[in-house]
This record gives structure tokens, sequence and C-alpha cells, in this order.
């Protein structure tokens, strides 16, 4: 479910914000935020109750416990693994948006709308590593979406690259291929976020 959640509402933000741009005007989105993040803040100050319980144990000093993460090779690594992931998502949020709207000449609704997908793809990616873990191993799912989005993005690149050394796509080619690597790596992303989270903090439970 956190694998599902990181990977699907970030998906959903550019389509409900390129149908706003479009008929509201680029303001429009951030008066959308505020207005969202006060009515956010009243459900959760007023519905969600207070879980704190004092305890007389001595609670473990912050800097101790950056002190491991930072000289434990498991936490860098596997954070790397999360960093890397994420950067290859926000990569195509960043970069999607001039390629489909300034390149194929796509309506910032139209951009959004490729989104749609992308979420679908983060819910179904948040079910399969569900149902994955009641076969195989944590660390053995986490390697299934390392090596997907390894083969994935490598034939995105080689497809890129050929295109700017002369061989030109058709408009639709190019289209299909953005969308399709980009549903690819959320799903993906689902598969490597929870589950390398999960292998990072298992000792510090």
């Amino acid at each position: 479910l956190l694998g599902m959640s990181v990977a699907f509402f970030p998906a959903m933000g550019p389509a409900i914000g390129g149908f706003m741009t479009d008929n509201l005007g680029w303001r429009s989105i951030f008066i959308f935020l505020i207005v969202s993040a006060l009515l956010l803040l009243c459900i959760v100050w007023y519905n969600l109750p207070e879980t704190y319980k004092k305890v007389d144990k001595k609670a473990p000093a912050i800097m101790s416990i950056l002190y491991k993460f930072i000289y434990d090779a498991k936490i860098i690594g596997l954070g790397f693994i999360v960093a890397a992931t994420n950067g290859i998502n926000f990569c195509y949020f960043a970069e999607g948006s001039f390629c489909l709207i300034n390149v194929l000449g796509f309506s910032a609704s139209q951009f959004g709308l490729t989104f749609l997908g992308v979420a679908g793809a983060a819910m179904l990616g948040g079910l399969t590593s569900r149902k994955l873990l009641n076969y195989y191993s944590t660390a053995q799912v986490l390697q299934i979406g390392i090596l997907i989005t390894v083969v994935t993005n490598s034939l995105f690149s080689v497809c890129i690259i050929t295109n700017y050394l002369g061989y030109n796509f058709a408009k639709i080619t190019l289209l299909i291929i953005f969308v399709i690597a980009q549903m690819v790596n959320t799903f993906c992303k689902a598969l490597i976020n929870a589950n390398a989270l999960s292998l990072a903090l298992r000792n510090y439970r």
C-alpha cells in the first residue's frame, strides 16, 4: 500500500493540473493546493486521535541513530536504489512535458491524461508487490523491480538516442514509447521503494 500510494498520487497530479491549466489557468493550481492543504489540516486536526504514550524508558538519541544510518552500508545502498528510482520517475515528470507538449504539440490536458495510465500502473505495481511477497522474499521482489527498471530504461535510452541520431520515429511511436516507459517505471517504483525501505529499516524496529 505504501509503494502504491507513493507512486499513484504523484502520477495523478499532472492529470488534474493539466486539466486545470487548460480550463482555469495555471494560477488555479496553487489556489487548489492551498484549499486542499487547509482542508486536510482541518480533517487531521479534528479527527486524528493522539497516539503518543508517555513511557519511562529513555528515548534514543537522534544523533546516535543518524550516526548508525550514515555508517550502515545497507542503509546507504538501499537508499541509493530508492533515490535512483524516484529520480528516473521525476525526470519523466520534468522532461515529459517538454517532449510531449513542445515536440509533439500536446496541450496541458492531453499531457496530463497520459498519467492516467501511469497512475493505473502504480496501483498495479502495489498489488503485484503484495502478491509476489506471498511467493518470494522481500529481497527477491526488489531484485525483480530493479531488473525490469534497468531493462526498460536501457531500451528507452536506445530508442531516444536512435531518434536523435537521425532515425525519426513517427509522433505516435514516440508517444507510445514515452508512456509505456513511464508506466513500467512507475509499476517498478511500487515494487522497489516499499521493499527497499522494508529491508533498510529491518534492523531498526
